[in-house]
C-alpha cells in the first residue's frame, strides 16, 4: 500500500457513483488534486491526458472513506469478549487490535473514534498509524475510559470519585494523547455478570461536569456511555459532546442535546446481535433484549 501522501492526486476513472438518494446514471471520472476533490464528469472510453496518476475503477461504486464513530480494536469479536481479554497478555491483545486496525481499512472505513482500551492501546495504535508503522484508519482514540469506582468496563477503566480525581484523570488522558475523553454515566450490558444494571446512574453530575469542562478548556470532546434516563441527563446537563447507546433519551432530552450541538451514536446494531446470538453470555442477552424493548417504546 502507498503512503497516503503519496496518493493525494489522482484520477479515478469508469466509476458508479451514489448521491444520497440512490445511483447516479451512468459512469464518471473523478479527478483528486492535493486531496480535494477538483472535478466530476462523464467518463469517456480511452486513456486520459493528465499529470496526475489514473486508476481505473473498472465499473464499480466508489465512495467517500465511511466512518465508524464507536469501535473497541481490542474486542476480539466474539460472543464474550471481555472473557478474551482477561485470558490475554497486553502483548497478545496489541498484536491483534493491529490486525483489527487493517482489517477495518481494508473494509472501507478510513476514520474511527475508539472508545474504550485497555493500557490505552488505542492511544498507540493511533500515533502507530499516523507514523505509517502500521496499516489503519485515522483513529480517534479515547484510550481507557473514566468510570466511578466499580463502575461499567472496569477493564479499561480509570475509576475517580468526586470531581478532584475526575479532574485529575481527565489531565491524565489527555496528556497521555487521547483525542477524545470516554466517560461512563450509566450502567451496561457486558462486564460483570451481577452488580451492574443497564439503568443505574454512575459518575455524579458533578464528576461528570468537570470532566467535560476540563475537557472542553482543552479543546477535547467528550462522549459518554450512557443508557438509563438519568445518565444521560446528566450528560445533557454537562454538555457531553455525544451520548453513546442512549436507549432512554427521551425526546425533551434529545431537544436539549441538539440545541448545544451534541449528537447521538446509536449503536443499533450491537445491541440487536447481543441480544439474539444464543452464543453470548446469557446475562449480557437478557440485559440487552431488555433495552431494546426500552428503546422502541420511546
Amino acid at each position: 500500500m502507498e503512503h497516503k501522501d503519496t496518493v493525494a492526486s489522482a484520477l479515478i476513472k469508469n466509476v458508479r457513483l451514489l448521491d444520497g438518494r440512490g445511483p447516479v446514471e451512468g459512469r464518471r471520472d473523478i479527478e483528486i488534486r492535493e486531496g480535494m476533490l477538483r472535478d466530476i464528469r462523464a467518463h469517456r472510453q480511452g486513456a486520459p491526458v493528465t499529470d496526475i496518476p489514473v486508476f481505473d475503477g473498472r465499473g464499480m461504486y466508489l465512495l467517500p472513506g465511511l466512518i465508524d464513530l464507536h469501535v473497541h480494536l481490542v474486542w476480539d469479536g466474539s460472543p464474550n469478549p471481555v472473557e478474551q481479554l482477561s485470558k490475554e497478555s497486553t502483548e497478545q491483545t496489541l498484536l491483534r487490535a493491529i490486525r483489527h486496525a487493517r482489517e477495518t481499512l481494508e473494509a472501507g472505513i478510513t476514520t474511527v473514534r475508539d472508545l474504550g482500551s485497555v493500557d490505552d492501546l488505542a492511544i498507540d495504535l493511533s500515533r502507530a498509524v499516523e507514523r505509517s508503522d502500521i496499516v489503519g484508519p485515522h483513529i480517534v482514540p479515547s484510550g481507557q475510559t473514566i468510570i466511578m469506582t466499580g463502575g461499567h468496563d472496569p477493564f479499561w477503566g480509570i475509576m475517580v470519585d468526586g470531581p478532584q480525581e475526575a479532574l485529575k484523570a481527565t489531565r491524565g488522558q489527555i496528556y497521555r494523547g487521547a483525542d477524545v475523553i470516554k466517560l461512563s454515566a450509566t450502567g451496561g450490558v457486558y462486564g460483570r455478570t451481577e452488580g451492574e444494571s443497564v439503568t443505574h446512574t454512575e459518575l455524579n453530575s458533578d464528576e461528570i461536569s468537570t470532566v467535560t469542562s476540563e475537557a472542553h478548556k482543552l479543546g477535547v470532546p467528550v462522549a459518554a456511555h450512557a443508557i438509563g434516563h438519568d445518565g444521560i441527563r446528566n450528560c445533557v446537563e454537562s454538555e457531553v459532546d455525544t451520548i453513546e447507546h442512549g436507549q432512554q433519551l427521551t425526546p425533551a432530552l434529545a431537544n436539549k442535546l441538539a440545541t448545544y450541538g451534541g449528537a447521538l451514536v446509536p449503536t443499533l446494531f450491537v445491541y440487536r446481535q447481543i441480544a439474539q446470538r444464543p452464543e453470548v453470555p446469557e446475562y449480557a442477552r437478557v440485559k440487552a433484549k431488555a433495552i431494546i424493548k426500552e428503546h422502541k417504546r420511546r
